[in-house]
């Protein structure tokens, strides 16, 4: 690893020894016993299949979320999704979502003694303990910009807090992702992402500290500071009870039932990138392939193409039908969606963030991530990383910030189409394979 890494470039390559350092001693333990609220049940009955049965698994049936702390000393529970977890979730970020099924989810319970948890209960002390100093908040006004740039600057100023012992809180500012296309209609009241997410801590926002200054503010330097913004990026963006449900339907409909393993996540970011005052460039399919030859012949032809393009669903199935791909089925931009900053092509601000979640989801399953510069590209690396499984990281595209962005990339859009439209005179003509 170098000394120093990026600041424009948060998720590292983190070692795999670090990951799994999480496996060492440490330890916490918080959680009371509630034993004659809480009915056992084997969890083979949640998910009826007997190959995910566990032992020591309860099914919470109070409807009261405070009851419905794990009793006994058991590492994991069930609930019907009734019951509002979210409560009980805030409270204790040693838990992790690991089951959903059509009527119940389950938590598991991160080991009282690994780095993780240790750290993640040190995090939720600071930024919730009732002797956390509320006078020394450190508040950032809520990112106003594309989803991984929001979450990147989220991450990176509560990582900012830990390393200053300082609690940290968002400054109530409107967020597009909060709000329909026109910034009207918000999702919730305070039109941010708390909408979505769990609450970060109890202190209330102070004055926004450098408000017009973008830079991070943590120190990523190190390698334990990576560590950290995988783990907070899991922390922080933890979604909402309504939102996990309604991510659990949308991925049923809408992403492939079974994802092929081992497999290939490709980032494919296009639409808007030519049209900002510095653009980028659009890649043509062919170019993401190229980073990782030999697939099929090693018996990966498993792709996940991730893309706001739907243009380029259809390029990888016309010029490259022999590999499997693998998508979401929704709503996308067809090329240049008209003007820079367009993010939802649904105009609905809830189905774009839940599309996002499923990105994040899917993304785990694969160990070769491909992608050009982007800061969603960043947060899905950072997300597969968590699993705690070596990661190839490609990036197709130049980290010098003059080679990436330059005026000429204006007319890529177009270039690309001129090129594709040649590749299918060809193959017409001359009867060759793309």
């Amino acid at each position: 690893m170098p000394a120093s890494l990026p600041r424009s470039w948060p998720y590292g390559v983190v070692p795999m020894l670090l990951v799994l350092m999480g496996n060492f001693f440490l330890g916490y333990n918080a959680l009371p016993t509630l034993g004659e609220h809480i009915t056992i049940l084997n969890v083979a009955s949640v998910l009826k299949s007997s190959t995910t049965s566990r032992d020591h698994t309860r099914m919470i049936s109070s409807n009261d979320a405070h009851l419905a702390a794990v009793a006994m000393g058991a590492s994991h529970f069930c609930v019907e999704w009734e019951v509002d977890m979210d409560l009980w979730w805030t409270h204790n970020p040693d838990w992790e979502v690991d089951v959903e099924t059509d009527t119940s989810f389950c938590f598991s319970k991160l080991a009282n003694d690994t780095l993780k948890s240790q750290f993640l209960r040190t995090v939720y002390e600071l930024q919730f303990s009732p002797g956390t100093n509320c006078s020394a908040v450190y508040t950032k006004l809520q990112f106003n910009a594309g989803w991984g740039i929001s979450a990147e600057k989220l991450v990176d100023r509560l990582l900012y807090g830990y390393q200053q012992n300082r609690p940290f809180q968002i400054a109530n500012n409107r967020w597009k992702y909060a709000m329909d296309g026109n910034n009207t209609n918000p999702v919730c009241p305070s039109a941010n992402m708390f909408c979505y997410i769990l609450p970060l801590g109890r202190c209330e926002a102070g004055e926004p500290f450098n408000p017009k200054i973008n830079d991070d503010d943590a120190d990523h330097s190190t390698a334990n500071a990576q560590l950290h913004l995988i783990w907070l990026e899991q922390y922080a963006l933890r979604p909402q009870q309504w939102l996990r449900r309604r991510l659990y339907e949308y991925m049923k409909a809408n992403a492939p039932h079974q994802v092929s393993t081992p497999c290939v996540a490709i980032h494919v970011r296009r639409s808007d990138v030519v049209l900002d005052g510095n653009p980028r460039k659009y890649f043509p399919i062919s170019d993401y392939l190229e980073r990782v030859p030999g697939l099929l012949s090693a018996g990966t032809g498993n792709i996940l193409l991730f893309t706001d393009d739907a243009n380029a669903i259809d390029e990888a199935h016309e010029f490259y039908p022999e590999y499997n791909w693998m998508f979401v089925n929704r709503t996308r931009h067809r090329g240049m969606p008209g003007k820079w900053g367009v993010h939802m092509p649904t105009n609905d601000p809830v189905m774009e963030v839940v599309a996002i979640y499923a990105v994040l989801r899917l993304a785990k399953h694969c160990d070769i991530f491909v992608h050009s510069y982007s800061s969603f590209a960043r947060v899905i690396y950072a997300e597969m990383l968590s699993t705690g499984r070596n990661i190839t990281r490609i990036q197709i595209d130049s980290e010098s910030v003059t080679s990436r962005y330059h005026a000429n990339n204006s007319n890529s859009a177009h270039t690309l189409a001129s090129r594709l439209e040649e590749r299918r005179k060809s193959k017409g003509i001359t009867g060759e394979s793309s």
